[in-house]
């Protein structure tokens, strides 16, 4: 878990692109801020199927309410094309 968060402090100090690199290597697949940490990276770089695929896995490892919700948005937001949302998991009231 803490090479997760490092690799959130390098996705604002080197870029999306830097951490996404860091978390691939992780062995965290059961996970769900993995996937919610790897879909925002991506969806960050323009990997917009990839990253709705990795918000999809989140959400299905999510039970709370405001996490789903919030998954499930960005789920949307993808699939509709778009993604005007800048805010991440973290910085999300009551998540």
């Amino acid at each position: 878990m803490v090479e997760l968060n490092r690799a959130v402090a390098v996705a604002e100090t080197e870029g999306p692109d830097t951490a996404l690199e860091l978390i691939d290597r992780l062995p965290l697949e059961g996970y769900r801020y993995f996937h919610s940490t790897r879909a925002d990276f991506l969806r960050r770089i323009g990997r917009h199927s990839e990253a709705q695929t990795a918000y999809e896995r989140a959400l299905a490892l999510t039970e709370n309410v405001a996490e789903r919700r919030f998954l499930e948005d960005r789920v949307l937001e993808l699939r509709s094309g778009s993604n005007d949302a800048s805010e991440t998991l973290e910085g999300r009231e009551g998540v």
